[in-house]
């Protein structure tokens, strides 16, 4: 027997209650969970006083280019993550030709991190690159706004039925390759240009498959209302089933979502427990009809003196939103000192309007920025968020920038100390439910997420008493704290609380 995990409470992500057991790893998959204590196994790491859960799948996670460069991913790591689920936002590095790798890869580098722009990467060729080179497992999405460039460019108008049939079709060969779900980004360029016809296609490739649209919807805040309503109509006309990423809004949306899923419809979502959410600053700070168009389309207008008034004036008339985005990115060296001050702030500096340094920034740093900004929501209604049947955690971690969101260092952790010692809402169980075995059934991962015998040995052993996020917006990646062991395929990623240097981390394709 390879490995053996000694005296911990086991919370297995089943039906079964949290109790003292051992469990026994062969091969990269779980043996037994009993009592072994007698077992000699080559390699024994001790749980005592520890919870014993199966390893957590971030359901939402911007990890595109670093993990096709491979390596030791700590910050997720040391939060008992085992699973990164990429290609979110109807955006990613994978899916296309030279042209649209380049155009939507370089469009989204703030978020989704460094790729070679000039490389070709279908589904399979990006799964292929990243198995075994990464600490963590990693399952793909398909990116449908990828798609969509692949079959009309950065054209405006709505597709044809012909071209629609194009872009389903891309979507269907990249499901076929082992996509767990298909990605829309309806807040970003391309996949916003989508109509309903569009959009419906896609969701009916995904009900073919069997798989879940997973979407940014169009608004949230006060637009969260009307774009879910979006959203219900698709899954009702396609059956697909939907999962909402980051569904971080007010009481009444949460609602109605609750009055379609009991109509029938499928629906979950995921969300962070941060009153602040991360994006590029294009989105961010720039109004829609500035953002119309490519990259290039983008540049040329901020250069332009009419779309600059206009852009001055929007900015002006805001309410004082964009004044307290904090600059998260700034793809250039000389503007570092820039990355942390609000714009408010960095116009000041600069002796400027916040609108004009908006555009400024824009053009200095070629559309590589990205910014921080108030969501909006309370601690009662991230609790609120985190304790519905619909939940699973994703943390929307972002690992570029001088000055980044912390969720991507503290989300899985400030989850747990949220909702078992503070709140008092869960216990271990709904830990290795909402954590690990909802998101493995939502993607069809149905080797993970569970701790029983033949199921692949993804496993986190965590220190109840020092589960801690210590990530904050001013000291934006302080690892957190709480995870003593994390096993991954069976091998030892993290053994008392350090990193090993493993990369055992599996490409993971659909399993139905």
């Amino acid at each position: 027997m390879e490995l053996g995990i000694f005296g911990g409470t086991v919370a297995d992500g089943g039906t079964q209650r949290p109790q003292r057991a051992d469990v026994l790893v062969d091969e990269g998959r779980i043996v037994a969970v009993g009592s072994f204590s007698h077992v000699e196994t080559r390699r024994r790491l001790d749980a005592t006083d520890a919870v014993v859960l199966p390893g957590f799948i971030d359901t939402h996670i911007h990890l595109d280019g670093w993990l096709a460069e491979g390596g030791t991913h700590e910050p997720t790591l040391r939060q008992g993550v085992t699973t990164a689920i990429v290609g979110q936002d109807g955006t990613s590095h994978f899916l296309g030709g030279p042209e649209t790798v380049s155009e939507i890869g370089r469009y989204f580098a703030p978020i989704n991190g460094p790729a070679d722009f000039e490389r070709r990467w279908t589904v399979a060729e990006y799964l292929d690159a990243v198995d075994q080179r990464s600490t963590l497992n990693v399952a793909a999405l398909v990116p449908h706004g990828n798609a969509r460039h692949m079959v009309l460019g950065s054209r405006t108008t709505p597709a044809t039925a012909e071209e629609r049939a194009r872009i389903r079709g891309h979507v269907a060969e990249a499901l076929e390759e082992g996509a767990v779900g298909v990605s829309t980004g309806l807040h970003y360029v391309p996949s916003r240009l989508a109509d309903r016809e569009e959009l419906l296609a896609v969701s009916l490739e995904a009900a073919a498959a069997d798989v879940p649209h997973v979407t940014h919807m169009r608004g949230y805040g006060d637009q969260a209302a009307t774009a879910l309503e979006e959203m219900v109509d698709l899954a009702a006309a396609s059956k697909a089933a939907f999962h909402i990423s980051h569904l971080l809004a007010p009481p009444g949306v949460l609602a109605r979502f609750d009055d379609a899923r009991q109509a029938g419809l499928d629906l979950t979502y995921d969300a962070y427990p941060y009153d602040a959410g991360f994006s590029v600053l294009t989105m961010f700070g720039l109004p829609e009809w500035a953002q119309e168009g490519d990259r290039r389309d983008i540049l040329t207008r901020l250069s332009s003196p009419d779309a600059r008034r206009r852009i001055d004036d929007w900015a002006r008339q805001d309410g004082g939103r964009l004044r307290h985005l904090r600059l998260a990115h700034l793809g250039s060296p000389a503007l570092a000192a820039y990355e942390g001050l609000t714009l408010e702030r960095a116009a000041y500096r600069r002796q400027s309007t916040i609108g004009l340094t908006v555009c400024d920034l824009l053009l200095e740093t070629d559309l590589d920025a990205s910014a921080i900004g108030p969501n909006g929501r309370t601690a009662d209604e991230l609790i609120a968020l985190s304790s519905h049947p619909g939940y699973m955690a994703g943390s929307d971690g972002i690992y570029i920038g001088g000055s980044p969101h912390p969720r991507g260092w503290g989300a899985f952790a400030r989850t747990i100390k949220m909702m078992v010692h503070d709140a008092r809402r869960w216990d271990w169980s709904d830990v290795a439910h909402h954590l690990a075995a909802a998101p493995a059934r939502r993607f069809g991962l149905s080797d993970r997420g569970e701790l029983r015998p033949g199921l692949a040995a993804d496993v986190v052993v965590m220190q109840p008493e020092d589960v801690a996020d210590r990530a904050t917006y001013d000291d934006p990646t302080d690892l957190a704290a709480g995870a003593r062991h994390v096993v991954v395929n069976g091998v030892p990623a993290l053994v008392d609380g350090q990193v090993t240097g493993a990369t055992p981390g599996r490409a993971l394709r659909r399993l139905r």
